[in-house]
């Protein structure tokens, strides 16, 4: 994260009320960046924690009366003045910074949530965490502007299960997944879902977990004990 905007979403995403938030100019910053926190990609939002920012980065004009040698006689009247400013702007800022794939995934959200796609499909959408929620998002996003693909359902899967491979059978319009991992309940609910939003219905899905299923010729998927069936039980 660079921008206020950001780390305001992020609260947001998290449930926390952005006026409850603290922020502070940072005595340590980069001119190239607007937060100042050491470690970007892993800020901690919380209300208890202050978010250090680099007043200059976009607000000089606004800010440069603030941060005068004058008023810094005056710590607390200073940092209350920043407080109440970053807030306001920070609002603003979140607007504007807010584009409108964020508002659209935002809705597509809200959708799954409130049970237009299927109470299965909302529970289901819960075993993912917040990151993967924002992938499946970013997919539907394409999904209703392309259409259904088998490019999608793999870019989708290898996002989500790194490991994960689509074999496509074009004689039997059939699509084999394979994912590396275990099969439990949660990544099962998983694949699921993902199979169901993301994958055309003209092709018939079997799903593989952990093993993979052998393939002639390919020694690395014939190996005792590690290779699975090719069979019809595991369709969607």
């Amino acid at each position: 994260m660079n921008y206020l905007w950001e780390a305001l979403l992020k609260a947001k995403e998290e449930g926390i009320d952005i006026h409850k938030l603290k922020f502070k100019i940072a005595k340590s910053y980069s001119p190239y960046l607007e937060l100042a926190q050491e470690n970007l990609n892993n800020i901690q939002i919380k209300e208890d924690i202050p978010i250090e920012l680099n007043p200059y980065y976009r607000f000089e004009e606004i800010f440069k009366e603030i941060t005068s040698r004058e008023l810094e006689r005056y710590p607390d009247l200073q940092q209350g003045l920043f407080q109440i400013l970053i807030v306001m702007i920070g609002e603003n800022d979140l607007k504007r910074g807010m584009n409108r794939a964020e508002y659209e995934k935002k809705f597509l959200y809200q959708d799954i949530m409130s049970g237009c796609y299927k109470e299965e499909m909302k529970q289901a959408f819960l075993y993912f965490t917040k990151e993967q929620q924002q992938i499946i998002l970013e997919g539907m996003r394409h999904l209703y502007t392309i259409g259904a693909s088998i490019d999608l359902l793999r870019h989708i899967l290898i996002s989500l299960f790194p490991d994960s491979i689509l074999y496509h059978h074009k004689s039997q319009n059939k699509l084999l997944i394979y994912i590396r991992e275990e099969k439990t309940e949660e990544i099962e609910k998983q694949v699921k879902t993902v199979c169901e939003l993301f994958g055309d219905l003209k092709y018939n899905i079997e799903i593989y977990y952990q093993y993979h299923f052998a393939i002639l010729g390919v020694d690395d998927t014939c190996r005792i004990d590690e290779i699975a069936l090719y069979g019809g039980s595991n369709d969607v």
